[in-house]
């Protein structure tokens, strides 16, 4: 009878041993999932902030060279209307001189 006793809790220690076990093995995955979730989550923001970073400096980049053709042009235009304005053309060989 008193082996019937001692077997039957070495066999009820064993499960409860291997339910901790299987709880401990489910914890962890899930810890490990979470885990990786987040590091998706943050990899993810990461990547998002890089590309909202890269547009914007692309559309500064953009404004900038609008803003340098603009002022270029209009530089461009003024200053080749002065020299229309200062050259006189030469009447024995006919080119542009400026004064």
């Amino acid at each position: 009878m008193i082996i019937i006793i001692i077997i039957i809790i070495i066999i009820i220690i064993i499960i409860i041993i291997i339910i901790i076990i299987i709880i401990i093995i489910i914890i962890i995955i899930i810890i490990i999932i979470i885990i990786i979730i987040i590091i998706i989550i943050i990899i993810i923001i990461i990547i998002i902030i890089i590309i909202i970073i890269i547009i914007i400096i692309i559309i500064i980049i953009i404004i900038i060279i609008i803003i340098l053709r603009v002022s270029y042009t209009v530089n461009l235009r003024g200053s080749s209307f002065k020299c229309l304005l200062l050259s006189r053309v030469s009447p024995k060989t006919q080119n542009h001189r400026f004064d």
